[in-house]
């Protein structure tokens, strides 16, 4: 009688019953798994399958701990094949951290040590888990450099041991999946010959980068003087008697409002430009982050007007854009308490004089001849009939009156033939006659655009108070309301 089967792996095999010999035919692939059974391994990531760019953790205990769990999956068969030690290779662009400090982990820093856990319960007492620098070779390639080094595990067939550690992404690493390679041996310090090594049933623990990184300024741009620093207080230079904060980008992560993103690793240079604005910024513009991703900066400009900052890395980074701010030609500091304040400034064809009432601190500032103002309340003036000013006062609440003088060399007409072209962020009247009050869009700011009417009992702010010459020069006079921090014309 003859019987015959077939087996796993392609092994086949046929008995003759009542004979003699039994012949067994196996295959390649047979003789090939049975073989890698004898010293096998599996590696798994047990926590921390998809990781973020950037983070959004201040420190390493808030970090989410990676975890790789480590089987010994060697046949019980196969003898005493114990995983004695193995060593993990980060990915690029990931950044293992030290979970005493909460930095970067330092290769051979004694601190920069990781728990083990084991499915046999405590484990051998000389197990140890740490952050050093090595060597490691993976299918004939040898990969110098730093690697989470585990020894003395003494890890018998079919058990486990798990490291946990913190770990973050640096803004740099490519989208997709990032392999941990891993090296294993027999023996309990790593240090025997390639035969002890146990080979790795496949594949290697992966994670999968996710997020993106992004700029914001977490310090913002205010107001200030020409060819003054810019800092986050408004017409502060940051005198050694009293800083004020610089102009700040941090480099973030997540949503576009998440500010408190780290960037551990090697500096990364943010650069600053104008957006919007008349002139190009100067002064300190390019600086290199610090270790929480943190770069700051001290602009100038040597030109008033309205401005947005550009910051960008020119990189894998998306940039950002600062709120608006104005760099004015002259600003005086207004009282706390209320009362009188006042802020002069002359230009080529006159001077400007913003008066406010009712002042409670901030400034009266004044910007003579803006560059971009193109004003149209009305056709057919000249050059050499106008004079510029954009006009700006800080936490006032009071009406502010304006004189405008025009020089007596630059003045074209009678003085009651004057008007003043004003564009301010809310609505108002415009000169009986005259075209209404149009929108306009001015570097993506809306405004309302006309020419005042005289005041009366019955025409409130904003309006013209008067006209007059003074020794040959035209005085013109209006009044604001307490919201118009605008440019204006006089024609």
């Amino acid at each position: 009688m003859r019987a015959s089967w077939t087996v796993r792996h392609g092994v086949s095999a046929r008995l003759v019953v009542g004979g003699l010999i039994a012949l067994l035919a196996l295959s390649a692939g047979a003789l090939t798994t049975s073989a890698a059974n004898q010293k096998s391994f599996t590696a798994v990531m047990s926590s921390g399958s998809t990781l973020v760019r950037g983070g959004t953790y201040l420190t390493a205990i808030q970090y989410p701990s990676l975890a790789i769990t480590i089987t010994n999956t060697s046949s019980p068969d196969s003898g005493s094949i114990q995983v004695g030690s193995a060593n993990i290779i980060p990915p690029d662009a990931v950044v293992v951290l030290n979970p005493a400090t909460g930095e970067p982990a330092v290769a051979d820093d004694p601190t920069a040590c990781f728990s083990l856990s084991f499915s046999s319960g405590s484990g051998p007492a000389a197990a140890s888990v740490c952050y050093v620098t090595g060597t490691t070779t993976i299918a004939g390639v040898t990969t110098p450099g730093p690697v989470i080094a585990l020894r003395d595990l003494s890890l018998a067939s079919r058990t486990s041991v798990t490291v946990t550690f913190p770990a973050r992404v640096e803004c740099s690493a490519p989208t997709g999946g990032a392999s941990w390679p891993i090296q294993a041996k027999q023996s309990n310090d790593f240090n025997a010959q390639p035969g002890n090594d146990l080979t790795i049933e496949p594949p290697f623990p992966v994670s999968t980068i996710g997020g993106s990184c992004h700029l914001v300024f977490t310090g913002q741009p205010a107001p200030a003087v020409k060819d003054a620093v810019v800092t986050t207080e408004a017409f502060n230079p940051g005198s050694l008697v009293d800083p004020a904060d610089p102009v700040e980008v941090t480099v973030a992560t997540g949503d576009t409002s998440t500010v408190d993103g780290v960037e551990f690793g090697n500096p990364r240079t943010i650069s600053l430009s104008t957006k919007t604005g008349p002139g190009t910024p100067g002064g300190t513009i390019s600086a290199d982050t610090n270790s929480s991703g943190v770069a700051t900066f001290a602009p100038t400009f040597g030109l008033s007007g309205a401005y947005t900052l550009r910051a960008s890395d020119g990189a894998d980074v998306s940039d950002a854009l600062s709120a608006p701010f104005f760099i004015v030609d002259s600003a005086s500091a207004c009282p706390t308490n209320n009362g009188h304040c006042s802020d002069t400034q002359s230009g080529p064809k006159g001077t400007a004089t913003i008066t406010t009432e009712f002042a409670t601190g901030g400034f009266a500032t004044i910007s003579f001849n803006p560059p971009g103002h193109d004003f149209m309340c009305e056709s057919g003036t000249t050059g050499s009939d106008v004079v510029d000013a954009n006009l700006t006062s800080v936490d006032d609440d009071g009406l502010k009156s304006v004189t405008i003088r025009i020089e007596k060399a630059f003045v074209t007409k009678a003085a009651n033939k004057y008007q003043v072209c004003l564009r301010s962020h809310e609505g108002f009247a415009a000169r009986a006659g005259t075209p209404e009050t149009k929108k306009v869009v001015v570097d993506d700011v809306k405004y309302y655009e006309g020419l005042l009417p005289d005041c009366s009992d019955s025409t409130p702010a904003p309006c013209t108070l008067s006209r007059s010459t003074v020794k040959g020069a035209v005085e013109v006079s209006f009044l604001l309301r307490p919201g118009d921090d605008p440019p204006s014309r006089v024609y």
